[in-house]
């Protein structure tokens, strides 16, 4: 997933639901990734929920993958398969 020392952004704090930004956030920290408020170089994914704004064209113009939510928490499911990486260009499209 976004873990082995991989830094996404995330974006969904801005559409007032800070529970769930929360959640994700865990979630990733507990795949062993890390959440940046800014994008930087060091950023390798970025959770969106809507394909707009400055850090989506930011990701779009760098090549960085632009991830719903969805894809933090399917790949919570898989965070015990042996191998798995949910960086995987099959996982991530």
């Amino acid at each position: 997933m976004t873990a082995y020392g991989r830094e996404p952004t995330d974006t969904s704090r801005e559409g007032g639901k800070y529970a769930g930004y929360l959640e994700l956030k865990l979630l990733v920290h507990h795949m062993g990734g890390s959440v940046r408020k800014e994008m930087h170089c060091k950023v390798t994914h970025l959770i969106a929920k809507l394909c707009s704004g400055e850090k989506y064209f930011y990701a779009m113009t760098f090549r960085v993958p632009v991830v719903s939510e969805t894809w933090v928490h399917d790949a919570w499911k898989y965070r015990d398969v042996i191998g798995f990486n949910a960086a995987e260009n099959d996982f991530v499209s």
